[in-house]
């Protein structure tokens, strides 16, 4: 079995506070995505709901989740707080266009020193080709200059 391989298709390091970062164009010729983020803060004073991730500028029943932290039809909720947290989140078999698409994520924040867990789908059978990451609320509550993000495909 080939080792998989990550390649870099895009990294953001944000120079001034931003409410949504979103990676667009995905090329469709990986296995899977990986998303590295790495969130300084956030502005404000965010909601206990976290903020959130969509996938082709989706809402309605596009995303589904079930974790720790709730579940919901719109879109796949992330526990970004104004502490700060690494977020390493895995999407498989994103270009597929003959199922949906599972989403695992692992995120930890410095303050609570919590480790979230969180599981997902993309319940559509279209190839993801944007990410889109948006803070509670992405107008007041904005990822703080400085946190990094970084998507990776997967080769096999």
């Amino acid at each position: 079995m080939p080792t998989p391989t990550y390649i870099a298709l895009a990294n953001t390091t944000l120079s001034s506070n931003t409410g949504t970062v979103t990676f667009s164009n995905i090329p469709n010729t990986y296995r899977d995505l990986v998303a590295v983020i790495n969130v300084v803060g956030l502005t404000g004073t965010p909601t206990a709901r976290g903020g959130y991730m969509t996938f082709n500028g989706a809402g309605g029943s596009a995303v589904y989740m079930e974790s720790g932290l709730s579940s919901g039809t719109s879109e796949m909720l992330m526990p970004f707080s104004t502490n700060h947290g690494v977020f390493i989140i895995n999407i498989m078999d994103y270009s597929a266009t003959d199922k949906h698409k599972t989403i695992l994520a692992r995120a930890g924040t410095a303050a609570s020193s919590s480790l979230w867990l969180i599981a997902g789908r993309y319940a559509s059978t279209n190839a993801v080709t944007s990410i889109a990451f948006i803070g509670p609320d992405d107008t007041s509550d904005q990822f703080l200059s400085g946190s990094t993000f970084a998507l990776y495909g997967i080769a096999s």
